[in-house]
């Protein structure tokens, strides 16, 4: 089954919480950006895969239990905990979304993402393929998921949604694009100012590009750009924008965005975006 040209959206932690304080959900921004994605799904020129980071919940729970992107011999009551911490706020962004008049799909990671003992990660295409043939919208989330090993390890939402690219690429799909939604206008340099664009094969992450404020287990900003890069190298441009205004996600959606950083590939020929190649190191993305 072959669906339209597949945009992934990830809604930040730091943009549905308050990431200094435990569980401190911000449901007026939820219930805002569940009603810009309803709104401009119907519109969009292809398929929509949702994705969101976990912020106060998933992030302070793993922290306290010793638990982060590095895979560890984790206790089964510490993996059940942080993982029913990152499920509370998916819930709550389901309902948001339903409430909106989407038609959310939840795909937990930790169901259905393999990590073998590389630490590479493969995730099954076919659910995602059924979701979006329904004319459902998969959302995803960053999650604690087993390794070959048994061990646990943090997941971040950037991995998942490198990884359902890939998945989606080996499966024939082509991936448009990617927008990555926080609070900061985009990636900031080492004075605070906005860097308009990064280019794959040119440009480095920024020195400046770090984590989050509050409890963060994944790395941040830096995750972020790094994962994005990873993405453009293989013909995926990104747009990294700030959430917060109104409709700046609608308009994100739509093709148009204000300020930001676009992160694109070094040559965009319309026939390379959206396909993903195995070359060079894993940078946030498997092949």
């Amino acid at each position: 089954m072959t669906a339209p040209a597949i945009t992934l959206l990830k809604l930040g932690g730091s943009l549905l919480t308050d990431k200094r304080d435990v569980e401190a959900a911000r449901t007026a921004m939820i219930g805002q950006l569940a009603r810009q994605i309803a709104a401009a799904e119907a519109k969009l020129p292809g398929a929509l895969i949702v994705g969101h980071g976990s912020g106060s919940f998933g992030h302070a729970e793993a922290q306290a239990r010793g638990l982060s992107r590095t895979p560890v011999r984790a206790s089964p009551e510490g993996v059940a905990a942080v993982r029913a911490a990152a499920a509370r706020l998916h819930e709550l962004v389901l309902a948001a979304l339903r409430e909106a008049g989407a038609r959310p799909q939840s795909i937990p990671p930790s169901a259905v993402m393999v990590i073998d003992e590389h630490d590479t990660h493969a995730w099954p295409a076919a659910g995602l393929e059924a979701a979006l043939a329904a004319g459902r919208l998969p959302v995803v989330y960053g999650d604690v998921v087993l390794d070959a090993l048994g061990r646990a390890r943090i997941v971040s939402t950037e991995e998942v949604l490198a990884a359902v690219a890939a998945s989606l690429r080996g499966a024939g799909q082509r991936i448009l694009r990617a927008i990555w939604l926080g609070e900061t206008d985009g990636v900031l340099d080492a004075r605070g100012e906005r860097i308009p664009e990064l280019v794959a094969g040119r440009d480095a992450v920024p020195a400046a590009a770090g984590g989050a404020a509050g409890a963060d287990v994944t790395g941040g900003m830096a995750h972020r750009v790094r994962t994005a890069l990873a993405l453009a190298r293989r013909g995926v441009p990104s747009w990294i924008g700030d959430g917060r205004p109104p409709d700046a996600l609608r308009h994100a959606l739509e093709g148009r965005e204000v300020g930001g950083t676009r992160v694109r590939p070094a040559a965009e020929p319309a026939q390379q975006v959206g396909q993903l190649t195995d070359e060079d190191e894993r940078d946030g993305i498997d092949a």
